[in-house]
């Protein structure tokens, strides 16, 4: 990365890919360092994208992997993160000093690294908070922002 290069990160939701043609995914766009932003990083209907099966799966091609659903996971455990109606209230998120701190992190990366990729499993980042959380502060920190669309079947 040059200096004059803004750091990048995509964002992608592993949906009810295969992890081949995840990864191949992964490849096809250059990600060498997958951030996992799942609250909740397990899948009882699709068990490779559990924590530690997909970390040695991308361990085995070559792609770092880094949990943060703690810090930046669209589901926070603390119940007054959540409005009337049982919504995740993103305002009051960015206002707590775990998010702040993930986000910090995530931004160190993008300027340490090429090839950052957030990762969760919305396929449709439209619908995600990779979009509407995530995406609106790392673009305010100076990081451009690329959402991998989903493939088609």
């Amino acid at each position: 990365m040059t200096p004059d290069t803004p750091p990048h990160v995509h964002t992608v939701g592993h949906s009810n890919l295969s992890v081949e043609r995840f990864v191949a995914l992964l490849h096809e766009h250059g990600v060498t360092t997958v951030v996992d932003v799942r609250s909740t990083p397990y899948s009882r209907r699709f068990p490779w994208f559990a924590r530690e099966r997909l970390a040695r799966s991308l361990a085995a091609e070559g792609i770092d992997y880094v949990h943060m659903g703690e810090a930046l996971g669209g589901r926070p455990r603390e119940a007054d993160l959540y409005d009337a109606e049982g919504a995740p209230d993103y305002g009051r998120m960015r206002r707590t000093p775990g998010y702040a701190e993930g986000l910090a992190h995530l931004t160190t990366l993008a300027r340490q690294r090429r090839g950052v990729c957030v990762m969760c499993s919305e396929g449709d980042a439209r619908h995600c908070h990779r979009t509407h959380l995530l995406a609106p502060d790392l673009l305010r920190a100076g990081v451009d922002v690329t959402h991998i669309p989903r493939p088609q079947d």
